[in-house]
């Protein structure tokens, strides 16, 4: 009995000089796992990366401070959207300092997350037409909310008596969930009417009603992915060509 609690004594000493004082790497965690790392807005040509962890391409990566991303020389000139992206090489050569820069290249989805080759998506910027990131608010749940509209998509609509097709996929993320949304109808005469949903879904959606002249109405639009990210809008036949719709923030995946 003696012998066996002096061997496992011995093989846990060794295993603890081997580990002290190195990071452990959640290895068999699901390889899409991610936390934290989400830009924030710094200026109108940089945000901060908050610390966080992850795995990129199975690289896992620990960065434990936050850590400035200058823009300038990846921001286009006029609306788009810009995709910060963290370095896989930078990551697998050394994972407590990875790099990350900004590129208008979409990722796609593969590998559990969202990749533009093994590089690995962690946040979205609005870039405005002046070519300047739009100042925004983001967390945890990789919501960005801008500091006013994004971009109005709608403006003196004219409702018809059924659904009406709004292309907005390029103002929407490739990797978005989710569309924060504020609309308003005015109709002078009758009921005001607001009914918006993602194109490939009519029964998920946001309605308001009201019987006075000036409706309104505010929340998520959620989607799926893959889904084409167009919206659909109706009001009524009656209404006064008012129909004004702003998108204000997305919620992505990474």
């Amino acid at each position: 009995m003696k012998k066996i609690i002096f061997i496992v004594t011995i093989i846990l000493i060794i295993t603890t000089s081997f580990t002290f004082g190195k990071k452990v790497q959640p290895k068999d965690q699901n390889p899409g796992i991610i936390s934290g790392t989400f830009p924030v807005y710094e200026s109108a040509s940089s945000v901060t990366i908050t610390a966080g962890y992850g795995k990129c391409s199975q690289a896992y990566w620990q960065m434990d401070t936050d850590k400035t991303l200058p823009l300038a020389g990846s921001i286009p000139s006029g609306e788009d959207f810009l995709y910060i992206y963290i370095d896989f090489a930078s990551v697998n050569s050394s994972s407590d300092n990875p790099a990350f820069y900004g590129s208008t290249t979409e990722p796609v989805y593969e590998n559990f997350g969202w990749y533009k080759n093994k590089d690995r998506c962690i946040g979205v910027l609005w870039i405005n037409s002046s070519g300047q990131i739009v100042n925004f608010q983001n967390n945890s749940r990789n919501e960005y909310i801008g500091i006013g509209p994004i971009k109005r998509v709608l403006e003196n609509g004219s409702p018809g008596t059924s659904y009406k097709t709004l292309e907005t996929t390029a103002y929407v993320p490739v990797n978005a969930i989710g569309i924060y949304i504020y609309a308003r109808n005015i109709d002078a005469d009758n009921t005001s009417v607001i009914m918006i949903a993602p194109f490939e879904n009519t029964q998920s959606r946001l309605v308001n009603y009201s019987l006075k002249s000036w409706a309104a109405t505010t929340g998520w639009l959620m989607l799926e992915r893959g889904w084409s990210r167009d919206i659909k809008w109706y009001g009524a036949d009656n209404d006064d060509n008012r129909f004004r719709i702003d998108f204000v923030g997305f919620r992505i995946e990474r």
